[in-house]
């Protein structure tokens, strides 16, 4: 399956994603594409793997995840004022998955924390502290795949989390997503892992994390 989801800084994504230095590490808790766009000057590549077959395992909590929820390698990278995410699951996602019973939402993401403050509050339950100041999410709600950027900052001064769309593919078991670094607030660096997770619904207590990457701490941008 080959979905676009999105508009606008898309072809910085495709050609964007390239190899690079690695390094590996606290982040816990949690249309069309258009081709216009000139293949980035500038790359800071971090990757991070993970083992397959490890969905299952739920970091011992007795969740069972499918294959394309099993997170086997993420990447974030950074061009012209464009960070570019991607991520390889162990299976193709396909057309339209099935929602597990009482699961709403399934979620593929990179959560990123840039600073020591904790927001609390969505997309986790409202006064649940967490550290990431941004998620980028990749959604399926039983109809529908959709990109968001969830900005959580606004949370710490008794705001609500912001969310803008953004433009992703999913290409079999790819996927990946593309954020103009003005809505990160062009960070210098950040810590982050990748998540795969099945939501009751957004802003429940009860989140299943079916896998990450890295597995024992975060990676580290750049």
């Amino acid at each position: 399956m080959r979905t676009r989801i999105g508009s606008g800084i898309w072809s910085a994504l495709v050609v964007g994603i390239a190899g690079g230095c690695v390094q590996e590490g606290l982040v816990t808790g949690p249309g069309q594409g258009d081709a216009n766009i000139a293949v980035p000057t500038i790359s800071a590549v971090v990757s991070t793997t993970d083992p397959t077959g490890d969905a299952s395992a739920s970091q011992g909590n007795g969740l069972s995840g499918e294959a394309y929820q099993d997170i086997v390698s993420a990447e974030v990278d950074a061009g012209v004022g464009v960070f570019e995410f991607r991520m390889d699951v162990a299976a193709s996602v396909p057309a339209a998955p099935v929602l597990p019973p009482g699961i709403t939402v399934q979620e593929w993401s990179w959560n990123l924390n840039t600073s020591p403050a904790l927001p609390r509050g969505f997309p986790f339950a409202q006064g649940s502290a967490a550290p990431p100041e941004f998620i980028i999410t990749v959604l399926w709600d039983g109809s529908t795949f959709s990109g968001t950027l969830i900005d959580r900052r606004p949370l710490l001064s008794g705001g609500a989390a912001v969310s803008t769309s953004v433009p992703v593919e999913i290409n079999g078991g790819t996927i990946a997503a593309a954020v103009d670094a003005d809505l990160l607030d062009n960070p210098s660096g950040f810590a982050w892992v990748a998540r795969a997770n099945d939501w009751p619904h957004l802003g429940s207590v009860s989140v299943q994390t079916l896998d990450r990457a890295p597995d024992g701490g975060p990676a580290f941008w750049p």
